[in-house]
């Protein structure tokens, strides 16, 4: 692998398995869980996500045919804790082969600017994807498996949104 790749390489590992491990002691009805008709799911993020890194990594820079409906995966419901980590596991190593596998001429056929806009779209997806997920953990925790609960000194209304009270 190149060494301008190492870093991005390494982030996105420890990005993904971040992801990875912050759904795993959840039941399975919390996975699709959103406090929230504008905020979602810990499905929803990481089939968008790990779609997301395909594309930009994948496509945009490996020049892999990637099929992808953007829009569907908003609106995903019903995957295990099992098919999530393997979307992130099938993630990680696809962009790691795309990594490991550019060449400085794939950069410079592609030029720099834009390989780098490329790999910088993929990582910043995950950060701002990932951010959001303790914040439904959180919430799920004190309100979707026990009902309505505080945190700190806020009170949380799940609003019949969790499924306690659907």
């Amino acid at each position: 692998m190149l060494a301008y790749f190492e870093v991005y390489d390494k982030m996105l590992l420890e990005l993904l398995e971040r992801m990875d491990g912050a759904f795993s002691d959840l039941s399975e009805d919390a996975l699709d869980w959103t406090p929230d008709p504008e905020v979602n799911s810990i499905t929803v993020l990481v089939v968008h996500t790990t779609a997301a890194l395909h594309y930009w990594i994948g496509a945009m820079l490996g020049g892999e045919d990637v099929k992808r409906d953007r829009s569907e995966e908003f609106t995903v419901r019903g995957y295990s804790k099992y098919q999530l980590h393997e979307l992130i596991r099938a993630a990680e190593t696809a962009v790691h082969q795309v990594l490991d596998q550019c060449t400085m001429e794939d950069l410079e056929k592609n030029a720099i600017r834009s390989s780098i806009r490329i790999i910088s779209m993929g990582i910043s997806h995950w950060p701002m994807r990932l951010s959001i997920l303790p914040c439904i953990l959180v919430i799920w925790r004190s309100c979707g498996s026990c009902g309505n609960k505080s945190i700190g000194t806020k009170r949380i209304n799940c609003n019949g949104f969790c499924p306690v009270h659907l």
